[in-house]
């Protein structure tokens, strides 16, 4: 809700600070492979990614953008909540979900159904790159 309504104002979700600054010179333009593989951490069913979260919609749109191109991965329109962001790939067989929520102050990846969608599958793929 409060990304929402921020977002209803005309405002960014979060303040700009110098860690936002360094988000928008670094995260987007630096998003390489072997910086997923890095920030990428498999917890159980998912793969936390531990960059720092978009402050804006556009940035996190142009995130999801960057990150389909490195995993060479056709990605859907983005879903929007009030406080999340959801984008759904396709590579091939493999399909995987995309979750960033603001509130919880999280981004990660998770298998998106389908027989080559599962959990060690998807962090193969992103290891391959």
């Amino acid at each position: 809700m409060y990304f929402a309504l921020r977002y209803a104002m005309g405002q960014p979700p979060f303040q700009h600070t110098a860690e936002t600054n360094t988000w928008r010179n670094a995260v987007v333009q630096q998003l390489t492979a072997e910086a997923l593989k890095q920030q990428a951490k498999r917890q159980n069913e998912l793969i936390l990614l531990a960059f720092p979260l978009p402050d804006t919609p556009a940035r996190a749109t142009q995130f999801a953008n960057r990150l389909g191109a490195l995993l060479d991965a056709v990605p859907q329109p983005p879903e929007w909540g009030a406080d999340r962001m959801q984008v759904i790939y396709s590579a091939g067989e493999l399909r995987f979900l995309l979750c960033i929520e603001w509130l919880c102050d999280a981004m990660w990846l998770e298998p998106a159904g389908g027989i080559a969608s599962n959990t060690d599958t998807l962090w193969q793929h992103i290891n391959s790159k």
